[in-house]
């Protein structure tokens, strides 16, 4: 049930007084607005603040050495990595990927949805015009014809008392910054996922390289036992030549692996791009042989509030649910309509524009809600339910992100002491494989000790060269999660 006041007052055009209009507003609208602020003022919510995370107290990351201050360089970050095919790929990224281009239509939307809530704030105006054409026929059967018209022009505002056209607004806003950052957020990912996949194609051709090595060392050595079993060395038998043609199947086994995992990388790369994946097996993919150190300083946990676009996505959604509760409340007051209309009739068009015969008149519409089963109040209830799930998603945004760069800390840090070992390893395998190689050919040594050396060989190979690839994926992994940019400094993207 609602209350509907209104004071229309019509005069001849130009004779309304604006004191009668007052004295007429004042004894109709004032009495009510007492009873308006007791209904409206039952409510009692308030918007959610932004909630304390912890970071705010926290001096560094554990795993960063940086000063205070001290910030890694984030725009334009994949360039560190020395690669300049891959600097082409994410610069053409921007324009040819379909999930941003679909994020960037969703900005737009939102845009449009800003401008559509501020147009709340003007007034809107209609024009009607209608024709009558009246023919009657008399006794003596003459027909009787007029003709008589209406030209009306309307103009509604409503009065912002409460701040409700208002706080739309600026849900609005927020909504659309919400848009923006999940935008960005998303093109970070997207960015990352074709460095992840570029950097798994160029160890896919590393690591079929090194298979073909292989290949070629088990081909010589297979070609080394059975000339020994031609001639009849005593150690060596048919059961030693199956056994070496085992260990060359089994490297040639791995190489079709191998290469179906470099054409499913590449594939990838084309659909980041937006393009149709054909399988381009030959797509010169280079990187250098290991990920650049990282020179710049990690920054303070903080600064993350402001890098991060999925942290400040989350406290633009805050605000856009604050502004909702905003808007809630302020339904629960009455509402204010000004109305004005200009009115002509007449039997020709010049008789509709005489200025003698238009009728103005002006209203003012006061409505308020007096009894709505409860359901205003729930939806404050509601609003402000809503404000505080998403105050909680804000900190658990904020932790992850924390916990993201810690762990990619920590990894890059262990990574590189496990990547010195493995190197060692690799090198003292491939000297005993080389050794065990030249006692066989000599004769002084067995094949069963150059096959174990062989096999301790690949596996050093592929620990080595699956940790290389790690720490590279590590450094994307940190730059993510340090709200690594695709943005200019100025926040253009970059072309």
């Amino acid at each position: 049930m609602s209350l509907l006041g209104g004071v229309v007052v019509l005069a001849q055009f130009g004779t309304i007084g604006k004191p009668a209009f007052m004295r007429l507003y004042t004894a109709f609208f004032l009495p009510w607005l007492p009873f308006a602020f007791v209904i409206g003022c039952t409510q009692t919510a308030t918007g959610v603040s932004m909630p304390i995370t912890g970071i705010e107290t926290t001096a560094a990351f554990s795993g960063g050495a940086a000063a205070s201050g001290q910030v890694i360089s984030a725009t334009r970050w994949w360039t560190s990595l020395g690669s300049a095919q891959l600097d082409q790929m994410v610069e053409t990224f921007e324009n040819g990927n379909p999930d941003l281009a679909a994020a960037s239509l969703r900005v737009i939307q939102r845009e449009i949805e800003l401008l559509n809530t501020r147009g709340q704030r003007l007034p809107t105006g209609s024009v009607t015009q209608s024709s009558t054409v009246t023919s009657a026929t008399d006794l003596n059967g003459t027909r009787d014809t007029s003709t008589s018209g209406n030209l009306t022009a309307n103009v509604a505002w409503e009065v912002d008392l409460w701040g409700r056209i208002a706080a739309e607004g600026d849900g609005a806003s927020a909504r659309l910054l919400a848009a923006s950052y999940d935008r960005d957020a998303l093109a970070n990912t997207l960015i990352a996922s074709l460095i992840r996949n570029y950097i798994a194609a160029a160890f896919d051709q590393r690591q079929i390289a090194a298979t073909r090595r292989i290949i070629a060392s088990r081909e010589a050595t297979l070609t080394v036992v059975r000339d020994r079993f031609a001639i009849g060395v005593e150690d060596t038998t048919a059961g030693t030549v199956q056994s070496a043609e085992e260990n060359l199947a089994a490297a040639q086994a791995d190489l079709p692996d191998q290469q179906l995992s470099l054409v499913q990388h590449v594939n990838r790369i084309d659909v980041l791009l937006g393009r149709v994946p054909v399988s381009r097996d030959r797509y010169g993919i280079t990187l250098p042989e290991r990920p650049p150190a990282r020179l710049d300083g990690t920054g303070l946990p903080t600064d993350l509030l402001r890098r991060r676009p999925d942290i400040r996505a989350a406290e633009a959604q805050l605000r856009a649910a604050n502004a909702d509760i905003s808007v809630s409340i302020a339904d629960r007051f009455p509402s204010l309509t000004l109305r004005g209309t200009l009115q002509s009739n007449g039997d020709d068009l010049d008789t509709i524009l005489d200025i003698d015969n238009v009728i103005a008149s002006l209203a003012a519409d006061l409505a308020l809600t007096v009894f709505d089963g409860g359901r205003g109040s729930r939806l404050v209830a509601l609003r402000q339910a809503q404000a505080d799930e998403l105050a909680r998603s804000y900190v658990a945004t904020v932790l992850e992100a924390v916990l993201e760069v810690e762990n990619a800390l920590a990894a890059e840090r262990l990574l590189r002491q496990r990547a010195g070992l493995l190197q060692t390893r690799l090198q003292a395998a491939r000297q005993a494989t080389t050794i065990a190689r030249d006692r066989y050919q000599q004769g002084t040594g067995s094949y069963l000790t150059l096959l174990d050396a062989s096999r301790s060989e690949v596996n050093a190979e592929n620990a080595y060269l699956l940790v290389q690839r790690d720490r590279w994926t590590t450094q994307v992994d940190l730059m993510l999660a340090l709200g690594g940019s695709w943005l200019s400094e100025n926040g253009e993207v970059t072309q």
